[in-house]
């Protein structure tokens, strides 16, 4: 039992000695950049991550923590504060149209937004909002039942504001960026491939290489 037993720690450690060298072996900075894209990936020694994607109108970032079992990466955000649309009110104007309005932060464009009416008679109407309200024409007896709002380059959307019943209205909402641009990975899987570091990220293929440190 003894001998067992000393084969069993022998084990634990020897596991323990390879996970410790494949985490000394994958810590580095990468650089993922691409034609049109910037990324870069730190993962530090002591199980922290910084990572940055700009493409497009899309730039995001996170920090947290990472482990790897020497075939994938995982990656932890720390907590994060998300992006929040609110009603703030409704008001009645004139019955022939619905009008939504986007109260938004200095700096911030409605042109990233897109909104989604659900009508009473069952038909959606989905625009770029382009403008921080958006007029919409009612057919007789039409009326606009909820809201939902998205901001693609973030693949962002609200939750669906079910609006009071029975009249046209204008619709007011506010939106707080919060930790904007802050993403919340909860166990994101990098391939290890090769020395480089597979992400799909927006579908598309991001591959980080090892400017410093890595395999």
């Amino acid at each position: 039992m003894l001998r067992s037993l000393s084969i069993f720690c022998a084990l634990a450690l020897t596991t323990q000695a390879a996970h410790a060298a494949t985490v000394r072996c994958l810590a580095g900075q990468y650089n993922g950049g691409a034609t049109e894209v910037a990324a870069e990936l730190i993962l530090a020694s002591d199980g922290r991550f910084r990572y940055g994607l700009s493409y497009g109108a899309i730039d995001e970032r996170a920090q947290g923590r990472w482990e790897s079992d020497g075939t994938q990466v995982l990656l932890d955000s720390d907590p994060v504060n998300p992006p929040r649309f609110s009603l703030v009110g409704e008001s009645p104007v004139a019955a022939d149209e619905f009008r939504l309005k986007l109260d938004l932060p200095d700096g911030l464009s409605p042109q990233f937004f897109n909104a989604l009416l659900v009508l009473s008679d069952g038909s959606t109407l989905g625009s770029p909002l382009g403008y921080q309200t958006w007029a919409v024409p009612l057919k007789p007896g039409q009326t606009v039942v909820s809201v939902k709002f998205q901001l693609p380059a973030l693949d962002l959307e609200s939750e669906r504001f079910a609006l009071t019943a029975g009249t046209a209205s204008e619709a007011r909402f506010s939106f707080a960026p919060n930790d904007l641009g802050q993403i919340a990975f909860a166990h994101e899987p990098l391939t290890v491939d090769g020395r480089e570091l597979l992400l799909i990220r927006h579908d598309r293929e991001v591959r980080f290489r090892p400017e410093r440190g890595g395999c």
